[in-house]
């Protein structure tokens, strides 16, 4: 008893410290996002916003699915944690080159913007490299103390420049603020990947860890066209208040992989029937779980922000979490029976009828025809998850 009351805890300890690893990057967010638009406008926020999303696009290319390439291979081969990393490291500078010409292409013209931009890539690099190693590891608390160093480091600087929280400044913080993470990190996990340091590029590398990139691509363009679509479309005020709505709500799918993702070699073991019911208990979370704190959204983003959009707004926000948690253990349970080719169809798909869906919606009905394009695809997914389960569970059914 006292062994299983010791595991219990173990578990839960590492949900609370890997929640709070995930919570404190978003929450920095917000708190950027508060403190520009309070002190500043809406449409200042929506200006740094189209730089957050060539950001985050750039970070997703030159991770190029490291984080579960490289958890595999720790796993496989516990010697050669330190030689994998910097293979990892090393051959993906070259993608991080790419995406610095990019950088230049788009933001010439504006000289100290693009600078930078360009040291909040390198930093942003620095940092992500670290990501497989505390979920590897499990030493969580260390990761935590760097990003809750990192949350009080943006605090003060968000208050003491408060009256002057312009563009140029905006990009300040966030370079410096990711050079001295990666710093942190590598300070902290230099004796893991560190030591014995060679130059390590291989070729085979990025076409062994390639696999992983594309479903990871393929699903985080899928999940955030409509901010695409709004940014292309709508102007930056819009913007800037839509990525903070849509933000908001990506907290729901932030507390969905909080729980589920310290578990997953447990999900990946369990039998067909134990991870139905598993679905059943999530979908019944997102039906009754979400609801009331999509209402306490609807009256503290404009308290907090003084963001007013319509209920439609709230409510077609509901409809597009509710199916998300009806999918997301459907999508674990298709890699189990390895299914993952389908996984990248689907998502394809979906970024394609996302794509339709906001040409048609957003000119005509602005914000709310991008929250609505986002509910229909997600609903979509969610049906087409179940018909590719049934056919699964049938043919194995068949089979024996």
């Amino acid at each position: 008893m006292d062994e299983l009351n010791r595991k219990k805890k173990q578990r839960l300890t590492w949900i609370v410290l890997y929640g709070g690893l995930q919570i404190l990057p978003p929450l920095g967010q917000f708190l950027i996002s508060y403190f520009v638009i309070r002190f500043n406008s809406e449409a200042a926020w929506g200006e740094i916003v189209n730089y957050l999303i060539f950001v985050n696009l750039a970070i997703l290319f030159f991770n190029w699915g490291q984080n579960t390439y490289l958890i595999r291979a720790f796993s496989q081969n516990v010697q050669m944690v330190a030689v994998y990393w910097q293979e990892s490291f090393c051959s993906r500078l070259v993608l991080l080159g790419l995406v610095q010409m990019v950088a230049i292409v788009f933001f010439y013209r504006d000289e100290v913007s693009c600078w930078w931009l360009s040291v909040w890539l390198w930093g942003a690099f620095g940092v992500r490299s670290f990501d497989p190693l505390p979920i590897y590891t499990r030493k969580l608390k260390g990761a935590l103390s760097i990003e809750g160093g990192g949350l009080m480091m943006i605090l003060i600087a968000l208050w003491s420049h408060r009256s002057n929280l312009d563009t140029n400044y905006l990009l300040f913080l966030y370079a410096f603020l990711a050079v001295a993470k990666a710093m942190a990190y590598a300070f902290f996990y230099r004796r893991v990947v560190l030591k014995n340091w060679k130059w390590r590029f291989r070729k085979a590398f990025l076409v062994a860890a390639f696999p992983f990139f594309i479903p990871a691509m393929i699903g985080f363009v899928q999940s955030r066209i409509d901010l695409y679509g709004v940014a292309f479309y709508l102007s930056e005020e819009t913007l800037g208040a839509y990525q903070v709505f849509f933000k908001a709500f990506s907290l729901f799918i932030l507390g969905n992989r909080i729980i589920v993702s310290p578990f997953l070699k447990n999900i990946y073991r369990m039998p067909d029937t134990a991870l139905q019911r598993l679905n059943h208990w999530m979908f019944g979370l997102g039906i009754l779980g979400t609801a009331p704190v999509v209402i306490a959204f609807y009256y503290l983003l404009p308290w907090i922000y003084g963001i007013n959009f319509s209920a439609w707004m709230y409510g077609l926000g509901y409809l597009m979490i509710v199916p998300f948690f009806g999918y997301a253990i459907q999508t674990h349970h298709l890699i189990k029976i390895e299914k993952e080719k389908q996984l990248v169809v689907v998502f394809l798909g979906a970024a394609f009828a996302n794509i339709c869906c906001n040409y048609i919606l957003i000119p005509t009905y602005g914000a709310l025809g991008a929250i609505a394009s986002t509910a229909i695809v997600q609903w979509l997914l969610f049906f087409v998850f179940r018909i590719l389960l049934g056919k699964s569970s049938k043919w194995q059914k068949i089979n024996n």
